[in-house]
């Protein structure tokens, strides 16, 4: 799991290259896990629940990835570097939507 820093301490760009890296490496393994498991029936209301919220996770996992500079999921190029961090917050809040 990637180590989170404490806001006055700022993140190397080896670490933070290198928590994107650890990041991308759980959304992959959680989309091969949703396809691995797709149209399986769930029996118990908690089943389905949990399904729900393990689909929210991998949704705002995206999100982060495609806003965050040098992640192969972003859209941004060396030349112009988008560090939107205010947004990360409200994507990963987990009270929303």
């Amino acid at each position: 799991m990637p180590h989170f820093q404490k806001h006055s301490e700022k993140m190397s760009d080896h670490k933070y290259l290198e928590s994107i890296k650890e990041i991308e490496n759980l959304f992959k393994f959680a989309m091969k896990m949703s396809v691995d498991t797709h149209g399986r029936p769930v029996e118990k209301r908690k089943e389905e629940v949990a399904s729900q919220i393990f689909t929210k996770i991998c949704l705002h996992l995206s999100s982060i990835l495609r806003i965050s500079p040098h992640s192969s999921f972003s859209k941004t190029t060396k030349d112009f570097e988008v560090w939107d961090y205010w947004k990360i917050p409200g994507i990963s809040d987990t009270h929303s939507g």
